[in-house]
C-alpha cells in the first residue's frame, strides 16, 4: 500500500485545519490529514506553507522549518531535520534563504514523509510556481 501522503496527495502530509481550505482539497482522511484531488494541489498548499514559514514566521534555517512542519511525536524533529539539512548540503543552523532551496526542500520532506518522492522536478516548479498565485 503506498504512503497516506501519497495516497491523499498530499505528500507533505499537512493536517487538517478547521475553517482553513486549500485550492484542490477534497476533504481529510481519518486521521486529520487533507486529501487533495490531485498531486499539483498537494504540492502546491506544501510550496505555500513553507513559503509562509519564509515571509511570516521569518524562519530562516532547517531546524526552525522542521519543529514546525513535523514536531510531533517528540524527539523527531533531530533526525528529520538533520536528514533534510543532508539533502540540502547544509548544518541545520545554518542560515538558508528557502526560496533558493525550496524545490530540494520539498523533495527532502516528501523522501521524510512518505519513504518515497514520486514527483519530477517539473511537478514539483509547476506547483511552486502555482504557489505564487492567489
Amino acid at each position: 500500500m503506498r504512503p497516506r501522503g501519497i495516497r491523499n496527495y498530499n505528500p507533505g502530509n499537512i493536517r487538517y485545519v478547521e475553517g482553513q481550505a486549500w485550492v484542490g482539497q477534497v476533504g481529510k482522511d481519518d486521521d486529520g490529514f487533507v486529501e487533495f484531488i490531485a498531486p499539483t494541489y498537494g504540492l502546491r498548499a506544501m510550496a505555500r506553507l513553507l513559503l509562509t514559514y519564509k515571509y511570516v514566521r521569518k524562519f530562516s534555517t532547517v531546524d526552525e522549518i522542521v519543529a514546525r512542519w513535523a514536531p510531533d511525536p517528540p524527539g523527531n524533529v533531530e533526525p528529520y531535520s538533520e536528514a533534510v539539512a543532508r539533502h540540502l548540503g547544509v548544518h541545520r543552523s545554518d542560515p538558508i534563504d528557502l526560496e533558493d532551496v525550496l524545490p530540494a526542500l520539498m523533495d527532502a520532506i516528501i523522501w521524510q514523509e512518505n519513504g518515497e518522492q514520486p514527483y519530477s522536478s517539473i511537478q514539483i516548479y509547476r506547483a511552486i510556481t502555482l504557489a505564487y498565485k492567489k
